[in-house]
This record gives C-alpha cells, structure tokens and sequence, in this order.
C-alpha cells in the first residue's frame, strides 16, 4: 500500500493507492471534516490542461452545457487541482491524473508524458462539484480506479462516487456517505452540533468489497464509535439511467462529427438556440442516453438547430430562440442509441435537405 501525502497551505490530503487483497482504509471523513482538499497543479502541467479545457469548451456539447465561462485557474468559473499518480487508461502507464471545475460542471483530466490522454466531464449533482479525489485499482485490472468526493449543496455534507476505469471511460459503481452534519449554509449554528463521519476500507477484487466505520461527534468532542468496521455495499441515490457520469470527451470522434461541425458552422446565426434536452434531468430513458453521449449530444444541438431553420425558413417569421425546446425531436420510446441516431438523421435531413451531413451525396 502506497500512501501520498500532500500538504496544500497547510492541509494534509491523503490519497491511497490500494494493492493489497486485505481491506484497508480508502478515506476517512474524520480528516478535516471531510473537506479533504487537493493541491493545485504544477506550472508544468496547468498550460495542457487549460488549453484541452479550452478546445472543449469551444465545441457545441459541451459550450451549450457550461455556455461562456473564462477558462484561466483561480477565475469565479474554473479551478484545477491535482496531480494524483497512477494507471488511469491502460495497465503500467505513468500518468496524472487533474480535477478541474467549469461552470457547473466538474472534469477529470489525465495526462501522460505532460500530453492529454483521458478527458471527462460530468455534474456531480445539484450544484455540486467534485473536491477530492482518492484513487485505487478497485478490481485489480491494472487500471486505477477513481473514488472522488463532493459536496452537497448548502450543508457540510460530503458523498464520495466510486467509478471503475474501462477503456470507454470511467464507469459509476456506486457512492456512499464521507461526512454529515447538522450545519446548513446561511442558516444561524445549531445549539448543539452533531457530525457523523465515516472511514471506508476496500478488498479490491474482481467483485471488490467495502468496509465501513461509523463515527459520531457532539460540539469539539472527540468522535466516538458508532459502528465497527462493517461489510457494505456502494448504493446510487438516482435512479436506473441516471446515475451520475463522466462522459468521454477524449473518445475518437465518429468520421461524422467533423461534417457536423461543419454543418454547425453553417447555422452560425443560429448559435444562440442551445440544446433542447434538460441534461441535468433527462426526460426519459432516450434522453438520459442523449446526455451521457458526446456525439449523440452534437447531433441533438444540429437537430434542433436545423428544425429552428427549417420552421423560420418555411414561415418566413422569426420565432423565439430561447424556447429551443419546442422545436425538439420526440425520442419517448426509443431504447438504443442506434435508434436515436437514425431519427436525428432522417429529422435533419427534413430540415436541412442538401445542407445536411448525413445526405449521401
């Protein structure tokens, strides 16, 4: 077992790497009340990550999620920390792996020999935002897996989410409570403040088991034992199909996205329509594959696009273009993503006939 100890103005993180078969402690909400931190990145590694932010950004998927933000470390929308070590996209490789907050949104990226490798992006929760990170290879594939915790908004509340690291990208496993209290944000302290903090153990494996102590504490009183180390299973507070996820946005882009793009390009005076879909509360199960996939996401933006063009084309009339969901493609009984790709297609190509990227010409 591995220990990294870093000390960011004074704060000491822990982050474990874990290689043994007998549990041992993966993080433990008594530190710091849970407010465990990482530290900021080298001046080495932060002009990469800025710039991979960036580019990002500056796509449809991901500008209509976060709109204009200033991408510079320490503004009001984007911060990086980080610089955890492991093997994040393949077995054996000496990698990096950086935190980094946009908007309402939180992003993992991994370099490798100071270049990008791995890139993704999600939304913790309701105005949450990943804060630390501990890293361990859950399921002994050679792959180093990511336990990150975040805050819950307007208390002291800490929840960690557990992903498994697969070669599409990092997979959720599940999540558990980190630390808890009785303070709320803005509200006046309680007369008597209570906290309840818990340490996690983990047996990585192929079926990985997890052991949880529970702590609990009065005012400044040292914390007592509530529970000795227990077996536990990791739980998801969302439902099936939308549990939180780091979407891919290193993956290899289909030989498509770059007409859509182009076609993007072509609708410029249309860049004010964003995405007709809620990302954060999907609609339906079709929705909830729309938002978890970058390229389904980019047809989705041109659709609903196209379909603004094509009704104000046909009317000769201006409608408003801050109600782009009444123009959005009905995807309510579609199950698969090959499904909602071939009906972004044909309704696409309905609104922008020769225009549209996926006319076989």
């Amino acid at each position: 077992m591995k220990h990294f100890k870093i000390l960011p103005a004074g704060l000491a993180l822990l982050l474990t790497l874990v290689s043994l078969a007998a549990p041992e402690s993966l993080l433990d909400g008594r530190l710091l009340d849970g407010k465990t931190t990482l530290p900021g990145p080298s001046l080495a590694d932060l002009p990469a990550i800025e710039e991979e932010v960036r580019r990002k950004a500056s796509e449809p998927y991901l500008k209509a999620f976060v709109g204009q933000v200033q991408i510079a470390q320490g503004s009001d929308q984007f911060m990086v920390s980080g610089g955890v070590p492991g093997s994040f996209t393949r077995p054996g490789a000496k990698q990096k792996l950086f935190l980094y907050r946009l908007g309402l949104t939180s992003g993992v990226i991994i370099l490798e020999n100071g270049a990008v490798v791995g890139h993704y992006n999600g939304v913790p929760s309701e105005y949450a935002h990943y804060i630390s990170a501990q890293v361990a290879d859950l399921n002994q594939d050679g792959r180093t897996d990511l336990v990150l915790s975040h805050n819950v908004e307007d208390s002291e509340e800490i929840e960690a989410h557990f992903f498994v690291m697969t070669p599409q990208g990092p997979r959720f496993l599940g999540e558990t409570p980190v630390f808890r209290s009785n303070v709320l944000a803005g509200d006046p302290p309680p007369t008597r403040t209570e906290a309840d903090a818990y340490e996690i153990w983990l047996a990585p494996g192929a079926g990985p088991m997890f052991v949880r102590s529970h702590f609990h504490r009065v005012g400044s009183k040292a914390w007592a034992v509530q529970s000795e180390k227990r077996p536990f299973k990791l739980e998801s507070s969302q439902a099936p199909g939308f549990e939180p996820k780091l979407i891919n946005l290193s993956a290899s882009s289909e030989p498509q996205q770059a007409k859509i793009q182009l076609a993007l390009g072509k609708l410029a005076s249309y860049s004010d329509v964003g995405s007709s879909l809620n990302y954060k509360h999907p609609a339906n199960a079709a929705e909830t594959l729309v938002a978890g996939d970058p390229s389904l996401r980019l047809m989705e933006l041109l659709d609903t696009r196209a379909a603004v063009y094509a009704y104000e084309n046909a009317t000769k009339k201006q409608t408003d273009h801050r109600r782009p969901k009444d123009f959005a493609l009905t995807l309510q009984g579609l199950s698969s993503r090959e499904q909602i790709r071939k009906a972004y297609q044909v309704h696409t190509n309905e609104s922008l006939g020769g225009m549209s990227p996926y006319q076989e010409r």
